[in-house]
């Protein structure tokens, strides 16, 4: 794990103490020591003001609390009491009479201290009041997102599914008799400087067992932090590290609420309301006011409790208290009823917390709620969850329709799929390989991860990766598959594309070849969506061969099996019918070309996500047609969004970057030049008197030459009769009027 890994999982706060004798009294390093067994490794002491406020301004991700000394004090708060992260400041001095002077009522400023344990103990309280507000990661699914393709789910509904994929495949995932030691080695690197956590992660070493999970978790320690961190900012390595644990946690819930269940049959009328009190930010309660009847998900294991008294104590805040965090008072009412073996499990832990006085309430990772209402009640704001059996069919229903999506069963990798689908490709590769950590050579899920990679550094570039990563997919299915094997077929194919992407033609070919001959010679030999994948490729290979037409033939064909299979809009249909508006560029048959580029990239703003990689070549050939068509400013227009989004999908892909960027700047030369050949031509038209027009249209000025030519006819008649002979000259006038149009970019 590198240096920046460890930041990012390292608790949220910062404890700051400016004094110009911070280091040199003995009673300061009494109180230093307080405060580190207080708060561990985040203190940070500073005897120099401009270091201590680049610091600040520097950790702007994390929460200081800002102990100062009245002579630094005085002039140093107001320039930074302002800051947002700063969350609360305490002057710390030994006469309280010379603060007073200057110390003026502020929200932000905890008081003035002169005893340093009152001091610790103020500044431990408000880190834990801070804490529970910001370890309860909330996700919400917008139930208009039902049926919604995957990449057209609004954020915070593509994030609740991120959550509940997680839960599901953690519970899959084999617990090894190493998985505890991979979690103790990553809290160890955490935490190498923290004497205090150190002490406490060597005695859940020796102490901890499966039973003692819920113990644990209450207690004041790394595993709560950690934990929570890693959910709340989806961090796959740590979760990862922590499966075993979250593993035992949900397990002995479960086992707890079976008991519950055992011990309140019938259930029919058995109904149990349970609170929690917090604070959240406006943004957050208007999310929820915005999703009545919506759904809601706790990211991580929300604690509440029975005794509505405790929950409120949670939920109070005083003014100052409120604008120091800018949060409002919340109360959740949690209504449960309708319980059976399929609700969401629960467990009153009381008997295994480490904080039994708390009559807590512990739900497994990622419970669903209904949200019935949410209503302001005098300062406090009041939100009605529900939990039942209602929750839990439209969880599944959802889980069924996003498995369909991705293709994909609830295995290990379904997670990664997901990810990759949503182009979140940075996760979905560090999702993968974390998984190939646990994975052993001969499961066959090692393959699937490979594969993945694979798409994951075609889609952003790296062929050269991409070609080791399908290979390495290959050798794993050699012994883990049968030859024939849809996924061997599948990894054939991806390899003939991207050795065609590198401009290898021939190991294309032989891929190409491969994937046939495998399906020709399978059960699957019927199966006409890997016959289209086959046959798709081939395709690409006549176009690069040039053989144009025969690919658009195969291509219609590829397309009307998709129509055949396939719903309405479905994703695939872009690839296919992009190949088809290149094939048609090929030929130079703009118009056409145009009409199935547009089409795919109608399917692609519809059906995927904003930025990705079908969208970022649906406009870059776009932009080709219509530069052949000179009509630059539109070539540019789809240059520059084809640029936009490959540096935000896959900025490593370099070479395509600085080819989009070429364009780029040819494409604005080129309407230069045609600027000035206008203007030349309308220089011309003006000297000789042609009659000019200019017309704007929303992307060009259009200019109009007409040129009019006179042209004279002399016609002689001659006309004899018997005694004379007559001769007549008339001559005709024609005038031609000829228009010439020149379209120009603004």
């Amino acid at each position: 794990m590198t240096e920046k890994d460890v930041s990012n999982v390292d608790v949220n706060f910062v404890v700051i103490w400016l004094d110009q004798d911070v280091n040199k009294k003995q009673e300061n390093e009494d109180t230093k020591a307080l405060l580190r067994h207080a708060v561990g490794n985040q203190l940070k002491t500073f005897d120099n003001p401009d270091e201590c406020i680049d610091y600040i301004t520097t950790e702007s991700m994390k929460l200081v609390f800002l102990i100062v000394s009245n002579a630094f004090g005085h002039y140093l708060v107001p320039m930074i009491y302002q800051l947002p992260q700063i969350q609360a400041i305490y002057v710390f001095c030994v006469k309280r009479q010379r603060a007073e002077i200057w110390v003026k009522p502020h929200f932000k400023i905890s008081g003035i201290f002169t005893s340093k344990k009152i001091l610790v103990n103020k500044v431990r309280d408000d880190i834990d009041a801070c804490n529970v507000n910001i370890h309860i990661p909330i996700s919400i699914f917008h139930i208009d997102d039902r049926q919604k393709i995957i990449g057209d789910l609004k954020e915070d509904s593509a994030k609740f599914m991120w959550y509940q994929l997680l839960i599901i495949v953690l519970q899959r995932l084999p617990i090894s008799k190493h998985s505890k030691d991979d979690m103790i080695s990553e809290c160890r690197i955490v935490y190498r400087t923290d004497q205090v956590e150190k002490d406490k992660i060597n005695r859940f070493e020796q102490e901890y067992t499966e039973s003692n999970a819920i113990w644990w978790y209450t207690y004041d320690c790394f595993v709560y932090r950690l934990l929570n961190k890693a959910l709340r900012t989806q961090n796959i390595d740590i979760i990862f590290r922590f499966r075993f644990f979250i593993h035992d946690l949900n397990n002995q819930i479960k086992q707890l609420y079976l008991k519950y269940l055992q011990d309140h049959c019938p259930l029919s009328e058995h109904r149990l309301t349970v609170y929690r009190g917090q604070h959240l930010n406006i943004d957050e309660v208007n999310v929820l006011l915005r999703n009545v009847s919506g759904l809601v998900s706790m990211n991580t294991f929300l604690s509440a409790t029975l005794n509505i008294d405790i929950a409120l104590i949670y939920a109070e805040t005083d003014s100052k208290s409120a604008e120091i965090s800018q949060t409002q008072s919340v109360l959740f009412i949690i209504d449960i009823f309708d319980m059976s073996e399929e609700t969401t499990p629960f467990a009153l832990i009381a008997g295994n917390s480490c904080n039994a006085e708390e009559e807590e309430v512990l739900f497994t990772i990622g419970a669903i709620f209904k949200v019935i209402s949410v209503e302001k009640k005098d300062d406090r704001w009041e939100i009605h969850l529900q939990l039942s059996q209602e929750e839990n069919k439209l969880y599944r229903d959802l889980s069924y329709h996003i498995m369909r999506q991705i293709g994909s069963e609830a295995n290990s990798l379904a997670l990664g799929w997901f990810l990759y689908r949503m182009n979140d490709f940075n996760k979905a590769e560090r999702y993968a390989q974390s998984l190939l950590k646990q994975l052993s050579n001969n499961d066959k899920d090692t393959g699937n991860a490979y594969n993945l990679l694979g798409l994951i550094h075609k889609d952003t570039g790296r062929l050269p990766q991409a070609i080791e990563y399908y290979q390495k997919a290959l050798e794993n299915y050699s012994y883990t598959s049968s030859p024939n094997n849809p996924q061997v077929i599948a990894t054939h194919y991806n390899l003939g594309l991207a050795y065609l992407a590198t401009g290898n033609k021939q190991q294309a070919a032989e891929h190409q070849a491969k994937a046939t001959g495998r399906l020709t010679n399978s059960s699957q030999t019927n199966n006409p969506l890997l016959v289209a994948m086959t046959v798709g490729l081939k395709a690409k290979l006549d176009t690069a061969n040039g053989n144009y037409v025969r690919a658009f033939k195969s291509l219609e064909k590829v397309l009307q099996t998709k129509k055949n299979l396939l719903p309405s809009g479905h994703p695939s249909f872009a690839s296919t019918l992009k190949e088809m508006g290149i094939v048609q560029l090929k030929m130079n048959n703009h118009e056409k070309a145009l009409e199935y580029l547009n089409e795919a990239l109608d399917i692609c703003c519809k059906s995927l996500t904003e930025y990705n990689i079908d969208t970022a070549d649906c406009h870059e050939n776009i932009a080709h047609v219509y530069y052949k068509r000179q009509e630059y400013s539109l070539a540019l227009e789809h240059f520059e969004k084809a640029l936009d989004t490959v540096t935000y999908v896959s900025r490593e892909d370099v070479d395509r970057v600085d080819d989009l960027q070429k364009w780029i700047t040819n494409t604005i030369q080129m309407m230069s030049h045609q600027k000035k050949n206008c203007l030349v031509l309308i220089g011309l038209a003006l000297g000789l008197g042609l009659g000019i027009g200019l017309h704007n249209s929303d992307q060009n000025l259009i200019v109009v030459i007409n040129t009019t030519s006179i042209t004279d006819t002399t016609t002689t008649t001659t006309t004899t009769d018997t005694t004379t002979t007559t001769t007549t000259t008339e001559t005709t006038t024609t005038t031609t009027t000829t228009t010439t149009t020149i379209v120009v970019g603004k």
